[in-house]
């Protein structure tokens, strides 16, 4: 009985963590990728950190879209 109740909760917790790396983690992650592609291929510091917003911005609206998705009733 124990063991379960620890995997049951170690699963909650792992879900959260999964939800917070989705929340805060991709988007700075996807910018700063974006960040670095664009500036090695020798685009301005000013329109790599555009490439780098762009990128982020489409990160959260991804993960608002999937979450928007997964809380939807008609699954």
């Amino acid at each position: 009985m124990t063991l379960i109740l620890l995997a049951i909760s170690l699963t909650i917790a792992f879900c959260v963590l999964a939800y917070n790396l989705a929340i805060y983690a991709l988007p700075f992650a996807a910018g700063l990728t974006a960040f670095q592609y664009a500036y090695a291929a020798d685009a301005s510091f000013l329109m790599s950190g555009l490439a780098a917003i762009g990128a982020a911005l489409g990160s959260i609206a991804l993960v608002i879209a999937l979450v928007g998705f997964a809380k939807s009733p008609a699954l």
